[in-house]
């Protein structure tokens, strides 16, 4: 019966995915190098669909969707574990990280929360607006791309900021039925 049930919401999930893959935004990134593809496009969508599915938009998209994730698991390292973070690591640079900036100070230039938070939140952007063109204007592939590498590059960041080495385990457990 749980086989028979976890078949179903697979299918669903695939069929809801597939269905998505209609959605697309309203607007194209175009680069000045794909100026000589474009040619005279008709409309949006045959815009999208000559510049998409590059390989240079994909490795500019995992580039900056890495970057964000670095961010954004150094962010939250400093927040979670604070003075215990990156514990095997030593010297000026990890004090400065580990440096303490309680929350009544009014300017906190030169905080490693601040300089990773604006890493965090750069490269989301960037990283956004190349998924979406690789994935020609398909914006639930290109969240869901981007969430997905993003925060697995975070998430390895956050394990060996909380251990001091990389621990990583994934559970996945289905009710039982």
């Amino acid at each position: 019966m749980r086989y028979i049930a976890l078949f179903l919401f697979l299918s669903v999930c695939l069929s809801a995915l597939s269905a998505c893959s209609g959605l697309r935004t309203e607007y194209a990134v175009v680069h000045e190098s794909d100026l000589e593809r474009v040619g005279s496009a008709p409309d949006i969508h045959a815009l999208q669909d000559s510049v998409g599915y590059q390989t240079m938009d994909l490795g500019r998209a995992l580039l900056f969707s890495s970057l964000s994730g670095m961010g954004l698991g150094f962010y939250e390292s400093r927040i979670f574990y604070g003075g215990r973070a990156f514990p095997n690591q030593k010297g000026p640079v990890w004090d400065w990280y580990r440096q303490d900036r309680s929350g009544d100070e009014w300017i906190k230039l030169g905080s490693s929360d601040k300089l990773a938070r604006w890493v965090w939140l750069t490269g989301n952007a960037n990283s956004r607006l190349a998924w979406v063109k690789y994935f020609a204007g398909n914006f639930v592939l290109a969240y869901l791309a981007d969430f997905i590498v993003s925060n697995t590059v975070a998430t390895i960041i956050r394990s060996y900021g909380k251990y001091g080495e990389l621990r990583l385990g994934f559970e996945f457990s289905v009710p039982h039925f």
